[in-house]
């Protein structure tokens, strides 16, 4: 019930602090309303943009043949959802987006000065900025100019890059020279005296990443293929425009792809088919030469049952011949044609080579793509070049590869046809040179039939317009402004002007937000109070000597007396020595309380377990030591960690180490326990340097082996706010046997004859 009463009447005087300064509130949310009246004024009001389309799902188009990412999804390459997410990021990409800003002329963009606001004209403007020919393409800095009518003349500010200059013309219509090159205006109206116009012109590539940034293209529901196209803007005309136009030219980006890849292969099929049929009649002639010369009209009955299982094997002959023919039509067209795209609905039967015919033509469709936006040493392209050299090489391996196999399976058809010959030989001659004739006359015709099947299929995917998305609802804008909202302004200028005023009382208190003196320190903190550290002036880090009579060195004495005391005349005692964070002289205190010990003929043991910022190898001027290196698995004697301090013939150091990677593992290390045990064999008192309580954790694992905490704080450096965090260490008895020590306290504070010495050790040269 008492904290609970110290909490309300601290919050009460916190609150009350702050209602004494309502002034600073009152000008804080005054300028914010300023501000936001302001902001309001002058911006032009944005609206919400969107449009959806839905791109086609693969089976409607894929049973006609006329989308080829659909062939993909049928062989089990991509998914439905995988496709819609592909095409996105073709309707969203940056070659998508130039051409949009190319056939919108929106690589400029003009605004007039109304009021307080710049609002953009679109799509007529006032004026047209003419530049000299190709400047737009080879562009590469953004150009600004400022238009000013006047009464007898123009005033043109023009900014290109980080030059600026202002220019004074009469006839805006005559070009005139700047330093970003021959400029010329085109008046579409008659500019009144005071209008103000500005140009902005920037690289077309720049344009494009930033319209991409500014509009959102995603599905609308995770599995469906319905895609909204959205975006915030100030100019709603010019929005529409660009989010339609993106549409069209997605569409007929799409249609031009598949025509091409329609185009390539019906060029194929006819040539292949134009050969075949002077094949075809070449056999078809001999069939009916040899039946005139024969006099053949029907095949005889008794021989009806061989000639039928004759013909599964001729049947199956026909078709590896068939294949067989096909792939090489295709190796033949790649090694003729290198630089075009290969047919890929021909039938091809296997797998493999199937996948790697439809990744070349990827590979240079991309390429195409490419090549039409950008010149030919590009290095995407060179990239791309290269990769389809690999490729390439790679499909006439496979192709090689697959026609071994099907040279193999062809092989062991015959030989299984001529095996069943072998018993037909009884048959008259004739009917069996009419059979051999004949099956060069189905493999002919087969193929025939095969080619004229898939020209009719070609011919339709060709005559076919059918688009990959379609509109479900044009672009349009939300009539209800997005920004700027004049409640949520006000509501937002009221917030932040509160936040302001707190923000600076809270910094102006936070100059003056450290415990002062004792005084304080003991009215704050509830933890027993062992004893103060006075400041000095001395260099050196460790004051205690047998020789030393300094008030500081007195002081630490004191405070050994009050930790002894606490100890209760335990033996072997361990003392943890930690602080709130780093600056408050940890280290200081707990190498003089090792050294103040020492002089009582006690064997000290002074030990740096602060791992992660060790500062006692410094204090005592020794080596880095090898303590964290042996609590890694180092093969270290534990007498080689210690190190004899040549100022005392009571005190050893165990300095920290480097510093190791995981810290809090090594604390935990069992080596940890054991080194803390035989120390205990050897010194009477061991004193622990940790890290700080208020910044790791590490403490809190050592806190198993101390018999007693010293916690230790620093008057003008410790914020006042930590002894809260003081308290709550030890209310939960979070750390053993706590007791507390004021570092830096002004000399003359206490011990008026200490005093006179004039010390005034601040820690500043020798603070973690």
């Amino acid at each position: 019930m008492e904290e609970q009463n110290n909490d309300i009447q601290k919050l009460r005087s916190i609150i009350v602090r702050y209602l004494m300064r309502w002034y600073i509130f009152a000008v804080a949310i005054a300028l914010c309303l300023a501000a936001a009246a302001y902001y309001y004024l002058s911006r032009p009001k944005s609206y919400h943009v969107s449009s959806s389309i839905m791109i086609k799902a693969s089976d409607e188009s894929s049973q006609n043949g006329m989308d080829q990412l659909d062939m993909l999804q049928g062989a089990g390459l991509f998914s439905g959802q995988r496709l819609t997410e592909d095409e996105i990021e073709i309707l969203h990409s940056k070659t998508i987006m130039e051409r949009t800003i190319r056939e919108l002329d929106i690589q400029t963009i003009y605004e007039q000065k109304k009021g307080l606001k710049w609002v953009e004209e679109y799509p007529a403007h006032s004026i047209d900025m003419v530049y000299m020919p190709t400047f737009t393409d080879t562009i590469h800095q953004i150009l600004k100019a400022k238009i000013t009518r006047r009464a007898s003349d123009y005033k043109v500010y023009v900014k290109y890059g980080k030059k600026s200059k202002t220019y004074k013309i009469e006839d805006i219509t005559q070009p005139f020279e700047t330093h970003a090159g021959t400029l010329c205006v085109n008046l579409n109206r008659e500019i009144g005296k005071g209008e103000k116009i500005r140009i902005t012109l920037m690289p077309l590539p720049i344009w494009a990443e930033q319209y991409l940034k500014q509009i959102a293209v995603n599905t609308v529901k995770r599995e469906s293929n319905v895609v909204r196209l959205s975006t915030n803007s100030r100019c709603v005309r010019r929005s529409i425009d660009m989010l339609n136009k993106m549409v069209e030219l997605y569409n007929a980006d799409a249609v031009e792809y598949k025509n091409r890849l329609a185009r390539a292969t019906g060029q194929f099929i006819d040539e292949r088919l134009a050969l075949i049929t002077e094949e075809l009649a070449v056999v078809e002639s001999d069939v009916e030469k040899y039946k005139k010369d024969n006099n053949l009209t029907d095949i005889k009955t008794e021989s009806q049952l061989f000639l039928e299982t004759a013909n599964v094997y001729q049947q199956q002959t026909a078709q590896l011949e068939t294949q067989r023919n096909i792939v090489t039509y295709v190796r033949d067209y790649i090694q003729q044609t290198p630089k075009e795209l290969v047919p890929t609905n021909l039938g091809i039967e296997d797998e493999g080579l199937l996948k790697l015919v439809q990744e070349y033509n990827a590979r240079m469709l991309t390429r195409q793509r490419l090549s039409r936006s950008t010149t030919g040493d590009n290095p995407v392209i060179a990239q791309i070049d290269g990769q389809l050299d690999v490729l390439r090489s790679n499909l006439l391996t496979t192709i090689g590869n697959v026609l071994e196999s099907l040279r193999i399976a062809l092989n062991d058809s015959k030989n299984k046809e001529n095996a069943f010959m072998a018993r037909i030989r009884v048959m008259p001659k004739q009917e069996r040179e009419y059979i051999e004739i004949k099956r060069q006359q189905q493999v002919k015709e087969s193929l025939y039939l095969f080619l004229i099947k898939k020209r009719e299929e070609n011919a339709i995917t060709l005559a076919s317009s059918l688009q990959p998305a379609r509109t479900i609802d044009t672009a349009d804008y939300n009539r209800t402004p997005v920004a700027p909202r004049i409640l949520l302004l006000i509501m937002a200028a009221g917030v932040l002007g509160l936040i302001l005023g707190i923000i600076f009382i809270f910094i102006r208190d936070l100059i003056f937000n450290t415990i002062e003196d004792k005084a304080e320190f003991e009215r704050l903190v509830n933890a027993p109070f062992a004893g103060e550290i006075c400041t000095t002036k001395s260099k050196k880090q460790i004051v205690v000597s047998p020789t030393s009579t300094s008030s500081t060195a007195e002081l630490f004495r004191l405070l050994r007396t009050n930790i002894l005391f606490a100890l209760k005349g335990k033996h072997n005692a361990v003392i943890l020595v930690t602080s709130t964070q780093t600056g408050e002289g940890k280290s200081f205190i707990s190498s003089n309380l090792a050294a103040s010990f020492a002089l009582t003929g006690k064997k000290t043991l002074l030990v740096g377990l602060d791992i992660r910022s060790p500062q006692l190898a410094k204090y005592m001027s020794l080596d880095e030591g090898h303590l964290t290196e042996y609590l890694a698995g180092g093969s270290y004697a534990i007498e080689e960690l210690a190190y004899h301090y040549s100022g005392s013939d009571n005190l050893d150091v165990v300095p920290a180490g480097i510093v190791p990677p995981n810290p809090g593992e090594l604390l935990l290390n069992d080596r940890l326990e054991m080194l803390i045990e035989e120390w205990k064999k050897q010194y009477d008192i061991i004193i622990l340097d940790t890290a700080p309580v208020g910044m790791v954790s590490d403490t809190y694992l050592i806190n198993r082996f101390s018999d007693i905490t010293l916690y230790v704080s620093r008057v003008n450096f410790t914020p006042r706010a930590a002894a809260d965090f003081i308290n709550e260490q030890h209310s939960k008895n979070k750390l053993n046997n706590m007791v507390c020590v004021l570092n830096g306290v002004p000399g003359k504070s206490r011990y008026g004859a200490y005093g006179a010495y004039g010390y005034g050790y601040g820690q500043k040269d020798s603070d973690e």
